[in-house]
């Protein structure tokens, strides 16, 4: 991270961010991206971010994705014919010897 004062955001609890106008030497010439300018978190879980909502979490977005997708992309639940719990009982049939 290099040298840098650190201040803490309003009701971020322990996340920090750099303040960029008080970067010191080597670390004030280094590349800094918006996310980071802005304090946002990196590498968060879909749950959360950007789709969920609150304390009713969700993904907020079908998990199913197509068979084609491009890798990366193909993530949750692959061509899937059905989604959901399984409901119901299944019968067992016995066998007559």
């Amino acid at each position: 991270m290099g040298r840098v004062i650190r201040g803490q955001r309003k009701g971020a609890g322990s996340v920090f961010r750099a303040h960029v106008k008080h970067r010191k030497g080597a670390a004030r010439l280094r590349a800094v991206d918006f996310a980071e300018r802005h304090g946002d978190i990196k590498g968060i879980v879909p749950v959360e971010h950007p789709f969920g909502g609150g304390n009713h979490q969700h993904i907020g977005k079908p998990s199913t994705i197509r068979r084609d997708a491009p890798a990366g992309r193909k993530v949750g639940l692959i061509a899937a014919r059905r989604t959901g719990r399984l409901r119901g009982t299944k019968t067992v049939q016995e066998k007559e010897n």
